[in-house]
């Protein structure tokens, strides 16, 4: 709601352009009245006893304006408004961590890197250790030769030790998705090749962390089980093989206690990025410094206007997305009934 951001100057009804006929939907002006302008961006508007009033309700029947700093374009210096420096019009207080941008705010940008940090040493207490240093590289691989295959890994790290780290959010189910970070993880055992005669073939441990949200299909039958741990074993003995290659899967969706019921900082973790934005406060279980520092980096009313534009494409491109696999689930559905 963005009510507290805008103030009446004039109570003059807004205009529309000459030689257009002011059409309506369900009484209010429609969008075909008042073109959009470049500028800051207010989801929603509709005239009510000659005030205005912006929604953020992406499912009603409003539509998107694009106003200047002064106001509507088409009005001239009979401006209605003066919109304040809060651009925020969003429902949600804080971004939703499977954007892309979202993702990659949290994570990906060098002033929030204690964040991956601490993640990171969660997720890998028992196997790692404690990681005291991180070093964002290069996010994009080429192979060997130039014809070969690229690929961009969400993010792509190294520790003190010469250990890599390939992070994918996966928003969609996709069929070959574990073939995929197979594939990905072939890339930084390439990177480790030394040239010459000298290199013993020595490689340093690699870790592909795929957080998902969804489900994997032959997984399904063990509900409570979100985390998989997967390395080279031999079959055998059912011992490591070898340890230089990692695989850690997070099904999200499977992750479903409460607030009150987590235990673990792990948990902590895996319950924030589930459900970031949907919470409107900071629950008193997430007052720890690193989620506090978290919650800061988030709170979108605190984003500059390119930010600000950023993360709302990146938001629409998810909203789009789902809507479309909820579209098609649901055809399957009725054509599952149907035959």
């Amino acid at each position: 709601m963005l009510a507290d951001t805008v103030q009446p100057v004039h109570n003059t009804a807004l205009k529309p352009l000459k030689n257009t006929a002011p059409s309506k939907v369900d009484g209010y002006p429609s969008k075909e009245s008042y073109p959009v302008t470049p500028g800051a961006e207010v989801d929603m508007i509709r005239c009510l006893k000659k005030q205005f009033l912006f929604h953020s309700d992406y499912d009603s029947f409003f539509y998107k304006l694009k106003i200047t700093s002064y106001g509507f374009r088409d009005i001239g210096k009979k401006s209605n408004f003066v919109i304040k420096k809060n651009m925020s019009t969003f429902r949600e207080k804080y971004i939703n961590p499977f954007t892309d941008y979202g993702f990659k705010r949290l994570f990906g940008e060098e002033p929030n890197k204690n964040l991956l940090l601490d993640f990171l040493n969660e997720l890998l207490k028992e196997e790692q250790g404690r990681i005291t240093n991180l070093t964002y590289l290069k996010n994009e691989n080429l192979g060997a030769r130039e014809l070969n295959r690229k690929a961009i890994f969400d993010l792509y790290c190294t520790n003190e030790k010469g250990e890599k780290f390939i992070v994918e959010l996966q928003k969609t189910k996709q069929k070959f998705f574990k073939d995929r970070t197979i594939y990905y993880s072939t890339f930084p055992i390439q990177e480790q090749a030394k040239k010459g005669s000298e290199w013993d073939f020595k490689l340093e441990k690699i870790y592909t962390i795929a957080i998902l949200d969804f489900e994997f299909e032959d997984d399904k039958k063990n509900p409570n089980k979100f985390r998989y741990d997967v390395k080279l074993k031999e079959l055998e003995t059912n011992k490591v093989f070898s340890d230089k290659l990692n695989f850690i899967y997070l099904e999200m969706p499977k992750f479903k206690k409460s607030i009150e019921e987590l235990e673990t900082r792990f948990e902590k973790w895996l319950y924030v990025i589930k459900n970031l934005h949907k919470l409107d406060r900071i629950p008193e279980k997430l007052k720890e410094n690193i989620f506090l520092q978290l919650f800061e980096v988030a709170e979108i009313s605190k984003f500059s206007r390119q930010e600000y534009q950023d993360y709302e494409e990146s938001l629409k491109y998810y909203r789009d997305l789902k809507n479309s696999l909820d579209t098609a689930k649901e055809e399957g559905r009725i054509e599952g009934k149907i035959e």
